[in-house]
């Protein structure tokens, strides 16, 4: 709703057991209700808009709080045009030992929707944070030059996905957010690859796993010499990273187990056929 101010005004309910309040650096989440581990806090949805400057009026309905929001310091970019304005849990703070993250619903008709979940036990007056880096590729300008979370495993300085060491970015590699992964799969300033589909032909055959380790399995039955299946490869500089989504989850490949050397300082990853076991 446009004001007389020229600004728009955006109204939303707070989810339930869910507060914004001060926190000792401005505003921040705090739970109101017990969220046990691994439990839902909330879902929440970020509205799309221009990837330009702007500033809008956020009225908490049911509360007597409004708020100031700009795209500057309360959204991320989504893509060169468009970006993510998030509304009342803009506010959640970062913290290096985070008690929530955040991952796309089920639906995947609604790629802005997410739901927020307990990383710990959240009781009722603790605030509810997120780690910045696991949603964010470049803070573009609105880095943290020093971070006071307090956690005894603070990085110190919070920049974006992009900036961490390689340690840093495998430790969050389970919850970060698939657009930073392709974010920095992108960027020709990073030796990573970021893989979503390894072109298995699941009529053909499948990729097993088993107590981390993966194999290849058939999928129906061949006839001898039948052709199993056909497949392309990758050449890629032998000092770029890997990761993968296998059935759901990601993996940090390691190359020397499951690519090939080849000449000048290439290698080779056969994806789905990269996991294919060697028999005597």
């Amino acid at each position: 709703v446009p004001t007389t101010g020229g600004l728009e005004e955006i109204h939303q309910k707070v989810p339930p057991g869910v507060l914004v309040k001060k926190a000792i650096y401005g505003h921040g989440l705090f739970a109101s209700d017990f969220f046990p581990k691994g439990s839902t806090v909330y879902i929440g949805r970020q509205l799309v808009i221009p990837n330009e400057f702007a500033e809008f009026k956020l009225v908490l309905d049911g509360t007597d709080q409004t708020f100031l929001l700009n795209t500057e310091t309360h959204s991320v970019e989504f893509n060169e045009k468009q970006r993510w304005l998030y509304l009342f849990d803009s506010f959640m703070n970062h913290s290096c030992e985070p008690t929530t993250f955040s991952r796309q619903t089920p639906d995947q008709r609604l790629a802005n929707e997410y739901e927020t979940v307990a990383l710990v036990d959240i009781n009722p007056g603790d605030e509810i944070t997120c780690d910045y880096n696991l949603f964010e590729y470049d803070c573009h300008g609105k880095e943290i030059d020093e971070c006071l979370c307090g956690s005894i495993n603070c990085i110190g300085r919070i920049a974006g996905f992009k900036y961490l060491s390689t340690p840093e970015k495998q430790l969050r590699l389970p919850s970060v957010d698939i657009e930073v992964l392709q974010a920095l799969s992108s960027d020709p300033a990073n030796k990573f690859i970021y893989i979503s589909d390894l072109k298995c032909p699941k009529d053909r055959v499948s990729i097993e796993t088993e107590s981390g380790s993966f194999s290849l399995a058939a999928a129906r039955d061949f006839e001898k010499d039948e052709i199993v299946y056909t497949n392309e490869s990758l050449i890629f500089e032998g000092d770029c990273s890997i990761v993968l989504e296998i059935a759901g989850e990601r993996t940090w490949l390691n190359n020397l187990t499951h690519t090939v050397n080849r000449d000048n300082g290439k290698r080779e990853f056969f994806y789905f056929d990269s996991f294919q076991n060697h028999s005597c």
